[in-house]
């Protein structure tokens, strides 16, 4: 079993019961959340990585790049800042915390409620020995814009629980693109039929890729070894890890490719593997930026007379309606979720899913190829092409769903 990448830890032992301490996890890079300190004389960070998580799938050789290479920026950032941060591998985060809580003995600690399931439940079962305070990932100083309880509360009692249902309010919380009344701009709410086009002989901006800095490149040889990295192409890294960039690449989207993403938004080009999509819920989903201030960034491209209502519209549908959605739809089923089949398909992942070369279906295998050689592929191969595949074909969804968690960057 390989090594993780040895942490440069501070190692002072904060003064025993009198410190309040904020956990943060991968995905928790948001100084603005509700569980951080404000200033550093208010608290103390502890930042985790595991062991068991860099072996728990065939992670993309990218995607565990992103991930411990952002983590590690947002580290040096946070010190730079005045804050004291404990930086530590641990076998697993719950484990991680009981020891740092041992070894510590801090008045309190603080952590958002985790976005998977299972280490939601063990952080809950931790705040029972321990002063655990976990704070809800969705609503003001959250990951999301609704509480989960706000999302339970809104299913109870529906025949259908539908996207297009919900989304509309999602609108009106926000007071984007409707008027004092609450009524929406253009007169509906969905302007999807509009965003039909197919992109022949239609030109792309350039995707502005990060090159890696000298602390990226560290992580990316540590990834690069044998024992370390399972899939997928390391060379091209060019995520953003940092704040700064996530916001750099948030206004290039909105000044270069949102005009024409409404029209071209379920697109397929054999020479395009990103055509006008943002690429932002690679940031989005590490807490590098949020999802209020993405889609108000869209909403206010419109507003200036710079893009059509469908552009903005239908990008703001997919950040505050479909993720929104689907965030509360997995708490709502979940844990029976992790084993729901209701088609009873069982077949097993087919091998070309992690080597591309062994299908001749041509939209699948380039589907299947952008996600080795990026760790991404835009939403149109994500659902038509791969997951219909799956569905007509008979396979685990259990099986396609960690292949989808083990290789998409923003899984």
């Amino acid at each position: 079993m390989s090594k993780p990448l040895p942490v440069e830890d501070v190692t002072t032992r904060p003064a025993a019961g009198k410190n309040r301490v904020t956990v943060v996890l991968p995905w928790d890079q948001d100084p603005t959340l509700a569980a951080f300190p404000k200033t550093p004389a208010d608290g103390h960070l502890l930042v985790l990585e595991t062991r068991a998580k860099i072996h728990a799938m065939p992670w993309h050789r990218q995607k565990l790049t992103l991930i411990v290479s952002s983590v590690r920026h947002f580290v040096e950032e946070r010190r730079a800042a005045g804050f004291h941060v404990e930086h530590r591998l641990a076998d697993d985060y719950a484990s991680g915390v009981a020891a740092f809580a041992k070894w510590a003995k801090p008045a309190s600690l603080h952590a958002m409620a985790p976005k998977e399931w299972a280490i939601d439940a063990r952080f809950r079962a931790l705040a029972k020995t321990l002063p655990l305070t976990l704070h809800d990932d969705g609503g003001p100083g959250g990951h999301f814009i609704t509480t989960r309880d706000e999302f339970l509360d809104w299913v109870k009692g529906r025949k259908q629980v539908r996207m297009d249902q919900f989304y509309p309010l999602m609108r009106q919380k926000l007071g984007l693109l409707v008027d004092a009344k609450g009524k929406p701009e253009g007169g509906k709410w969905s302007f999807d039929a509009d965003n039909r086009e197919h992109a022949r002989g239609v030109k792309m901006p350039k995707v502005p890729w990060f090159a890696p800095d000298e602390l990226t490149q560290k992580v990316m040889r540590w990834v690069g070894r044998e024992d370390v990295g399972s899939w997928g192409a390391l060379e091209g890294f060019g995520w953003p890890v940092t704040r700064t960039q996530a916001l750099s690449w948030l206004k290039h989207f909105v000044d270069t490719r949102l005009k024409d993403f409404g029209p071209y938004e379920d697109a397929i080009r054999s020479d395009e593997r990103f055509l006008f999509h943002s690429l932002l819920s690679v940031p989005l989903n590490l807490g590098l930026l949020r999802p209020d201030e993405v889609a108000r960034a869209a909403a206010a491209k419109y507003e200036k007379g710079h893009v059509s209502l469908a552009s903005a519209e239908g990008f703001i549908r997919h950040v505050i309606g479909w993720r929104e959605f689907i965030r509360g739809t997995y708490w709502w089923l979940m844990p029976g979720l992790r084993s729901a089949n209701g088609l009873g398909a069982k077949l097993p992942l087919p091998d070309f899913f992690w080597e591309p070369e062994r299908t001749s279906m041509q939209c699948v295998k380039e589907a299947v190829q952008s996600v080795h050689d990026t760790g991404y592929a835009h939403h149109i191969q994500r659902l038509m092409v791969l997951c219909n595949y799956a569905t007509l074909a008979g396979i685990d969804p259990r099986a396609v769903s960690h292949w989808f968690w083990a290789a998409f960057v923003d899984a």
